[in-house]
Protein backbone atom coordinates (compact mmCIF):
# COMPACT_ATOMS: atom_id res chain seq x y z
CA UNK A 1 0.00 0.00 0.00
CA UNK A 2 2.85 2.39 0.79
CA UNK A 3 5.26 1.56 -2.03
CA UNK A 4 5.96 5.16 -3.00
CA UNK A 5 6.50 6.13 0.64
CA UNK A 6 8.92 3.24 1.11
CA UNK A 7 11.03 4.47 -1.80
CA UNK A 8 11.12 8.06 -0.53
CA UNK A 9 12.01 6.90 2.99
CA UNK A 10 14.83 4.73 1.67
CA UNK A 11 16.27 7.58 -0.41
CA UNK A 12 16.09 10.09 2.44
CA UNK A 13 17.40 7.85 5.21
CA UNK A 14 20.16 6.43 3.01
CA UNK A 15 21.33 9.92 2.03
CA UNK A 16 21.18 11.32 5.56
CA UNK A 17 23.05 8.27 6.90
CA UNK A 18 25.80 8.86 4.36
CA UNK A 19 26.26 12.45 5.56
CA UNK A 20 26.02 11.65 9.28
CA UNK A 21 28.56 8.84 9.00
CA UNK A 22 31.15 11.15 7.44
CA UNK A 23 31.39 12.75 10.89
CA UNK A 24 30.54 9.86 13.22
CA UNK A 25 32.86 7.32 11.59
CA UNK A 26 36.09 9.23 12.29
CA UNK A 27 34.71 10.39 15.67
CA UNK A 28 34.13 6.85 16.94
CA UNK A 29 37.32 5.46 15.40
CA UNK A 30 39.80 8.21 16.31
CA UNK A 31 38.18 10.39 18.96
CA UNK A 32 37.22 14.04 19.29
CA UNK A 33 40.75 15.38 18.80
CA UNK A 34 41.04 13.78 15.38
CA UNK A 35 37.75 15.33 14.28
CA UNK A 36 38.82 18.77 15.57
CA UNK A 37 41.83 18.62 13.28
CA UNK A 38 39.55 17.97 10.32
CA UNK A 39 37.81 14.96 8.79
CA UNK A 40 39.66 13.49 5.82
CA UNK A 41 37.34 12.63 2.94
CA UNK A 42 38.66 9.96 0.58
CA UNK A 43 37.40 6.90 -1.25
CA UNK A 44 37.53 4.81 1.94
CA UNK A 45 35.44 7.35 3.86
CA UNK A 46 32.82 7.38 1.12
CA UNK A 47 32.73 3.58 0.90
CA UNK A 48 32.37 3.21 4.66
CA UNK A 49 29.44 5.62 4.58
CA UNK A 50 27.78 3.50 1.87
CA UNK A 51 28.23 0.41 4.04
CA UNK A 52 26.75 2.23 7.03
CA UNK A 53 23.77 3.36 4.93
CA UNK A 54 23.18 -0.26 3.91
CA UNK A 55 23.06 -1.37 7.54
CA UNK A 56 20.66 1.42 8.54
CA UNK A 57 18.37 0.65 5.60
CA UNK A 58 18.28 -3.02 6.61
CA UNK A 59 17.04 -1.98 10.04
CA UNK A 60 14.49 0.40 8.50
CA UNK A 61 13.17 -2.32 6.17
CA UNK A 62 11.94 -4.30 9.17
CA UNK A 63 9.92 -1.28 10.34
CA UNK A 64 8.41 -0.07 7.07
CA UNK A 65 4.75 0.80 7.55
CA UNK A 66 5.04 0.93 11.34
CA UNK A 67 7.23 3.99 11.89
CA UNK A 68 6.85 7.57 10.68
CA UNK A 69 9.47 9.44 8.72
CA UNK A 70 10.44 11.37 11.85
CA UNK A 71 10.93 8.12 13.75
CA UNK A 72 13.14 6.77 10.97
CA UNK A 73 15.29 9.92 11.16
CA UNK A 74 15.67 9.47 14.94
CA UNK A 75 16.57 5.80 14.39
CA UNK A 76 19.21 6.85 11.87
CA UNK A 77 20.83 9.40 14.20
CA UNK A 78 21.01 6.82 17.01
CA UNK A 79 22.08 3.86 14.89
CA UNK A 80 25.07 5.39 13.09
CA UNK A 81 27.17 5.82 16.28
CA UNK A 82 26.11 2.34 17.42
CA UNK A 83 27.06 0.91 14.02
CA UNK A 84 30.55 2.45 14.16
CA UNK A 85 31.07 1.32 17.76
CA UNK A 86 30.03 -2.22 16.84
CA UNK A 87 32.35 -2.19 13.80
CA UNK A 88 35.23 -1.04 16.02
CA UNK A 89 34.57 -3.97 18.36
CA UNK A 90 34.22 -6.57 15.59
CA UNK A 91 37.15 -5.45 13.42
CA UNK A 92 39.61 -3.81 15.81
CA UNK A 93 39.03 -5.66 19.09
CA UNK A 94 37.77 -9.14 18.16
CA UNK A 95 39.67 -8.97 14.84
CA UNK A 96 36.98 -11.01 13.08
CA UNK A 97 37.32 -11.74 9.39
CA UNK A 98 34.40 -9.96 7.78
CA UNK A 99 35.34 -9.11 4.21
CA UNK A 100 31.87 -8.18 2.99
CA UNK A 101 30.41 -6.98 6.28
CA UNK A 102 28.08 -9.89 7.00
CA UNK A 103 28.60 -9.39 10.74
CA UNK A 104 28.83 -5.63 11.23
CA UNK A 105 26.57 -4.58 8.31
CA UNK A 106 23.92 -7.25 7.73
CA UNK A 107 23.57 -9.00 11.08
CA UNK A 108 23.87 -5.76 13.06
CA UNK A 109 21.25 -4.04 10.88
CA UNK A 110 18.82 -6.95 11.18
CA UNK A 111 19.12 -7.23 14.96
CA UNK A 112 18.98 -3.46 15.47
CA UNK A 113 15.75 -3.41 13.46
CA UNK A 114 14.49 -6.39 15.46
CA UNK A 115 15.12 -4.50 18.70
CA UNK A 116 13.43 -1.35 17.39
CA UNK A 117 10.38 -3.35 16.30
CA UNK A 118 10.21 -4.91 19.77
CA UNK A 119 10.43 -1.47 21.39
CA UNK A 120 7.57 -0.17 19.24
CA UNK A 121 5.44 -2.93 20.71
CA UNK A 122 2.67 -5.16 19.47
CA UNK A 123 -0.97 -4.13 19.46
CA UNK A 124 -3.07 -7.11 20.53
CA UNK A 125 -6.21 -5.19 19.57
CA UNK A 126 -5.40 -5.71 15.92
CA UNK A 127 -5.08 -9.47 16.36
CA UNK A 128 -1.49 -9.31 15.21
CA UNK A 129 -2.41 -7.42 12.06
CA UNK A 130 -1.04 -4.00 11.24
CA UNK A 131 -3.02 -0.93 10.35
CA UNK A 132 -1.40 -1.01 6.92
CA UNK A 133 -1.68 -3.46 4.06
CA UNK A 134 1.35 -5.65 3.41
CA UNK A 135 -0.25 -7.37 0.44
CA UNK A 136 2.03 -7.12 -2.55
CA UNK A 137 0.93 -5.94 -5.96
CA UNK A 138 2.40 -5.74 -9.42
CA UNK A 139 3.96 -2.28 -9.02
CA UNK A 140 5.58 -2.82 -5.62
CA UNK A 141 6.93 -6.17 -6.78
CA UNK A 142 8.49 -4.62 -9.88
CA UNK A 143 10.07 -1.81 -7.85
CA UNK A 144 11.53 -4.28 -5.35
CA UNK A 145 12.71 -6.65 -8.07
CA UNK A 146 14.52 -3.85 -9.91
CA UNK A 147 16.36 -3.01 -6.71
CA UNK A 148 17.13 -6.68 -6.17
CA UNK A 149 18.60 -7.09 -9.66
CA UNK A 150 20.77 -4.00 -9.13
CA UNK A 151 22.07 -5.44 -5.84
CA UNK A 152 22.59 -8.86 -7.43
CA UNK A 153 24.86 -7.35 -10.09
CA UNK A 154 26.57 -4.99 -7.65
CA UNK A 155 27.21 -7.50 -4.88
CA UNK A 156 30.63 -8.84 -5.98
CA UNK A 157 31.95 -5.25 -5.90
CA UNK A 158 30.44 -4.83 -2.44
CA UNK A 159 32.16 -7.93 -1.06
CA UNK A 160 35.56 -7.39 -2.68
CA UNK A 161 36.02 -3.74 -1.73
CA UNK A 162 39.22 -3.22 0.22
CA UNK A 163 40.85 -6.37 -1.12
CA UNK A 164 43.81 -6.34 -3.51
CA UNK A 165 45.41 -8.81 -5.87
CA UNK A 166 44.43 -12.46 -5.49
CA UNK A 167 42.09 -11.72 -2.58
CA UNK A 168 40.09 -9.27 -4.69
CA UNK A 169 39.75 -11.78 -7.52
CA UNK A 170 38.84 -14.56 -5.08
CA UNK A 171 36.21 -12.42 -3.32
CA UNK A 172 34.66 -11.42 -6.65
CA UNK A 173 34.70 -14.95 -8.06
CA UNK A 174 33.34 -16.63 -4.92
CA UNK A 175 30.57 -14.05 -4.49
CA UNK A 176 29.49 -14.36 -8.12
CA UNK A 177 29.27 -18.15 -7.86
CA UNK A 178 27.33 -17.93 -4.60
CA UNK A 179 24.86 -15.42 -6.08
CA UNK A 180 24.23 -17.63 -9.11
CA UNK A 181 23.73 -20.68 -6.89
CA UNK A 182 21.37 -18.75 -4.61
CA UNK A 183 19.31 -17.54 -7.57
CA UNK A 184 18.92 -21.06 -8.97
CA UNK A 185 18.17 -22.60 -5.58
CA UNK A 186 15.67 -19.99 -4.40
CA UNK A 187 13.65 -19.99 -7.62
CA UNK A 188 13.53 -23.81 -7.82
CA UNK A 189 12.67 -24.16 -4.13
CA UNK A 190 9.98 -21.51 -4.41
CA UNK A 191 8.47 -23.34 -7.36
CA UNK A 192 8.50 -26.64 -5.50
CA UNK A 193 6.82 -25.32 -2.37
CA UNK A 194 3.97 -23.35 -3.93
CA UNK A 195 0.73 -25.00 -5.04
CA UNK A 196 0.39 -22.49 -7.85
CA UNK A 197 3.80 -23.52 -9.23
CA UNK A 198 4.73 -19.85 -9.52
CA UNK A 199 7.76 -18.33 -7.86
CA UNK A 200 6.72 -16.04 -5.02
CA UNK A 201 8.18 -12.61 -5.56
CA UNK A 202 9.38 -12.32 -1.95
CA UNK A 203 11.70 -15.25 -2.66
CA UNK A 204 12.98 -13.49 -5.77
CA UNK A 205 13.59 -10.33 -3.74
CA UNK A 206 15.46 -12.02 -0.91
CA UNK A 207 16.63 -15.55 -1.69
CA UNK A 208 18.63 -14.57 -4.77
CA UNK A 209 20.72 -12.20 -2.60
CA UNK A 210 21.31 -14.73 0.18
CA UNK A 211 24.45 -16.02 -1.53
CA UNK A 212 26.14 -12.64 -1.32
CA UNK A 213 25.21 -12.19 2.32
CA UNK A 214 26.37 -15.70 3.22
CA UNK A 215 29.74 -15.25 1.50
CA UNK A 216 30.44 -11.89 3.10
CA UNK A 217 32.68 -13.23 5.87
CA UNK A 218 34.52 -15.76 3.72
CA UNK A 219 34.58 -14.11 0.30
CA UNK A 220 38.37 -13.80 0.07
CA UNK A 221 39.09 -17.22 1.61
CA UNK A 222 40.21 -20.22 -0.49
CA UNK A 223 36.90 -22.05 -0.10
CA UNK A 224 37.04 -23.44 -3.67
CA UNK A 225 34.29 -22.94 -6.30
CA UNK A 226 32.24 -25.86 -5.00
CA UNK A 227 32.36 -24.34 -1.52
CA UNK A 228 31.04 -20.99 -2.79
CA UNK A 229 28.22 -22.74 -4.70
CA UNK A 230 27.34 -24.87 -1.67
CA UNK A 231 27.28 -21.89 0.72
CA UNK A 232 25.19 -19.84 -1.71
CA UNK A 233 22.67 -22.65 -2.07
CA UNK A 234 22.45 -23.27 1.67
CA UNK A 235 22.02 -19.53 2.27
CA UNK A 236 19.10 -19.41 -0.15
CA UNK A 237 17.42 -22.43 1.48
CA UNK A 238 17.84 -20.95 4.97
CA UNK A 239 16.46 -17.61 3.80
CA UNK A 240 13.34 -19.07 2.19
CA UNK A 241 12.67 -21.34 5.17
CA UNK A 242 13.13 -18.31 7.39
CA UNK A 243 10.46 -16.42 5.46
CA UNK A 244 8.08 -19.35 5.77
CA UNK A 245 8.68 -20.23 9.42
CA UNK A 246 10.82 -17.64 11.25
CA UNK A 247 8.90 -14.48 10.35
CA UNK A 248 5.50 -15.91 11.45
CA UNK A 249 7.15 -17.27 14.63
CA UNK A 250 8.53 -13.83 15.46
CA UNK A 251 5.12 -12.28 14.86
CA UNK A 252 3.04 -14.78 16.82
CA UNK A 253 5.37 -15.88 19.63
CA UNK A 254 7.88 -13.06 20.12
CA UNK A 255 5.43 -10.28 19.20
CA UNK A 256 8.01 -8.73 16.87
CA UNK A 257 6.99 -7.62 13.39
CA UNK A 258 9.42 -7.82 10.47
CA UNK A 259 7.94 -6.16 7.37
CA UNK A 260 10.61 -7.15 4.82
CA UNK A 261 11.81 -10.46 6.31
CA UNK A 262 15.13 -8.86 7.24
CA UNK A 263 15.89 -11.43 9.91
CA UNK A 264 15.51 -14.29 7.46
CA UNK A 265 17.88 -12.77 4.89
CA UNK A 266 20.30 -10.54 6.80
CA UNK A 267 20.08 -11.81 10.39
CA UNK A 268 20.18 -15.59 10.05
Amino acid sequence: KYGWTGISIALLIGSMTFEWNLLMGPLIAHGVDAVKQGVIINIDTLAESIFCAASVLIACAGLLGRASLEQFVILMFCMVPAYNFNMWIVISQIEATDTGGTIFIHAFGAFFGFACSWVLGHDEGHSMKRRFSEDDNYHTNIFALLGTIFLWVYYPSFNCYGMVGLKKFRATFNTQLALIAAACTSIILSDMTEHTKKSKMIHMQTGVLAGGVTLGCLADHPIQPWGAILLGSVGAVVCILGIKYLTPFMEEKLKVHDTCDCMALHGV
